[in-house]
């Protein structure tokens, strides 16, 4: 890393959170990708030559935007990398044909493959842990969040760094798709020790935007009194009026990411108030299912 890049205890806290939702974090990968090459622009230097993981302090997400942080903060990838990885991943997990699969069960061990491929890609097993104590200390730490069954309310964090009164410790692949796992589409998934197992479905409301979860965590890791330079918090689409033409299942997607692309935004609207004096906090999104934006109209312009 040359001198630009490096990270100074004085510098403060640099926070990217990324929001849940389907393949429609896709655009949060197009977002990143602007905002890194706008950086690059401001360092005088080559776009691929800057990691994410590098810049940012913490990052956390739910449901894809939490693969996403992973890809990132932990495997290290560039905004490019991670555009490549999450769209073989997608057209597996979601193939154009649906019969290729029928069932959550199937989709989820799809699923499980095509993260335990992105793993070996970068060198790491299928059963690597989100902490592993021989695990050199990385600047960036990582942090996942999921609801159990029977606590719908009270997201559950996953992280790649050591904590206090944490003890659920799942392996990369089982945290991932325990934040992904929403109900009719995958299945459940149940982490710790078989006596006290804990099931997990997914993300919950006022998670799905995890951005004041982060701002909290950031508190606890570094200390109230550390000063945070920068929040990044990254949207998977603005929710839609939503039609009632279409099939039946496309409809219940549809609805399901209005759901969430809704939840986000009333968290994103209570952060803009409280932090209205705060120029750290940078909120980007796009229309939901929008699809013809491009990289240069994801971001406002520099004018």
């Amino acid at each position: 890393m040359n001198e630009k890049n490096k990270h100074h205890e004085d510098d403060g806290i640099s926070i990217l959170s990324l929001d849940s939702g389907g393949p429609s974090v896709y655009s949060q990968l197009l977002i990143l990708k602007e905002y890194m090459a706008r950086l690059a622009g401001d360092l005088d230097t080559k776009e691929e030559m800057l990691y994410p993981a590098d810049f940012f302090d913490l990052m956390g997400g739910a449901g894809f935007g939490a693969l996403i942080a992973i890809m990132l903060g932990h495997l290290r990838m560039t905004a490019d990398e991670a555009i490549e990885a999450l769209h073989t991943l997608a057209s597996t997990v979601f193939p154009e044909s649906l019969k290729d699969v029928t069932s959550p069960e199937q989709r989820t061990n799809v699923l499980k493959e095509a993260i335990e491929h992105i793993l070996y890609q970068k060198g790491e097993l299928p059963d690597t842990k989100m902490y592993e104590e021989n695990r050199p200390p990385a600047r960036c730490k990582v942090i996942l969040y999921a609801v159990t069954a029977v606590d719908i309310t009270h997201p559950r964090a996953f992280r790649t760094y050591p904590s206090r009164g944490s003890s659920l410790n799942p392996s990369i692949v089982d945290a991932i798709c325990a934040t992904i796992a929403v109900p009719s589409h995958f299945s459940p998934v149940k982490i710790g020790p078989e006596n006290r197992q804990q099931t997990f479905v997914g993300g919950s409301r006022g998670a799905n935007n995890p951005t004041r979860l982060l701002l909290n965590e950031a508190s606890n890791i570094f200390g109230k009194d550390k000063r945070v330079a920068q929040i990044v918090s990254i949207g998977s689409g603005l929710a839609n009026v939503l039609s009632l033409d279409g099939l039946a299942e496309g409809a219940g997607v549809a609805r399901l990411l209005n759901e969430m692309a809704a939840d986000c935004q009333l968290v994103a609207q209570e952060l803009a108030t409280r932090l209205f004096h705060v120029e750290a906090y940078l909120r980007l999104n796009r229309p939901l299912f929008d699809a013809c934006k491009t990289e240069r109209e994801l971001l406002p312009s520099d004018k």
